[in-house]
């Protein structure tokens, strides 16, 4: 058997002394700890986004996006997907969008880098789906997960529960969203970095099997919602859902998607607009009746 050298169990064991130093450091006086979670600027710019969907953004919200955008930027005007990364195509995508969305041009250097790696066409599909939501991709050139695919029995070959929990929290209302193809356009202008506006074609008529799907899918939704308002404490199928409720026809006098919205009210100045009733089927045209 062979030994690590001495002096690389040394410098291990400090490490080790050094990180559990600064976490008793950190500790409250009664035990326990609490910090800021932090995330990419992708997580921003699609806080921008779904505020704009279902119709609830404002001024003030649009600067303090803006604002944190521009604090991420790195110095040759991309994102990054980690801390002082190496430029990311689709985080810089999104943010370069969301900033165009709050009035903030991102600059040359973000749109010509945007160019360079081949544009909305190589990025990844969650920044599709966001870009066809604001009217700027189609929804039919997006890869997508049928709405079909709830029905199929978990001890099957194939089913949702393949996929890890926060994973099929995301899939089964997304796969509901890319089969109404809701858009909510934005009036900015990303052929620049080779968005395709208005594209987007009207989904096809549902038949019988893909009316139980959408209702099916909608009742699995509901049903795990977390008591905090959100679905598995995270960020993607909490707004998924919410997309996929409005996309569906609900409003804010639905309690579901009351409730969901009233999560992410306590992040903005204008908290009173999550509960003014907002029927969806105004904003984004006939809703599917499953």
């Amino acid at each position: 058997m062979t030994l690590a050298p001495d002096s690389t169990a040394t410098t291990l064991d400090r490490a080790v002394e050094l990180a559990t130093d600064r976490l008793l450091d950190l500790q409250h006086p009664d035990g326990w700890w609490v910090g800021e979670l932090e995330s990419n600027a992708t997580m921003i710019a699609q806080h921008l986004f779904w505020h704009h969907f279902l119709g609830l953004r404002s001024a003030e919200l649009d600067r303090k996006i803006a604002n944190e955008l521009l604090a991420r930027q790195r110095d040759d005007g991309t994102w990054a997907i980690w801390f002082e990364g190496p430029p990311d195509l689709s985080t810089t995508i999104e943010a370069y969008t969301a900033l165009k969305l709050a009035g903030v041009e991102p600059g040359a250097r973000s749109r010509d880098y945007i160019k360079r790696e081949g544009g909305v066409g190589h990025a990844r599909v969650f920044t599709k789906c966001f870009l066809a939501l604001l009217g700027h991709w189609p929804w039919q050139w997006v890869a997508r997960v049928p709405p079909e695919v709830i029905l199929l029995p978990p001890d099957g070959p194939f089913s949702v529960y393949n996929f890890s929990c926060w994973a099929r929290q995301t899939v089964v209302p997304l796969s509901v969203v890319q089969a109404i193809r809701p858009v909510r356009p934005a009036w900015i202008e990303l052929r620049e970095i080779g968005a395709r506006p208005g594209r987007t074609k009207p989904p096809p008529r549902p038949g019988p099997i893909r009316r139980v799907a959408l209702a099916t899918a909608e009742r699995w939704v509901r049903d795990r919602q977390e008591a905090d308002g959100s679905w598995g404490g995270i960020q993607p199928p909490w707004i998924w859902s919410m997309i996929m409720l409005a996309a569906l026809g609900y409003g804010f006098e639905d309690e579901t998607l009351s409730k969901a919205a009233t999560v992410g009210a306590a992040s903005r100045s204008t908290k009173a607009t999550a509960s003014a009733p907002r029927p969806a089927n105004r904003l984004f045209g006939t809703p599917l009746s499953p």
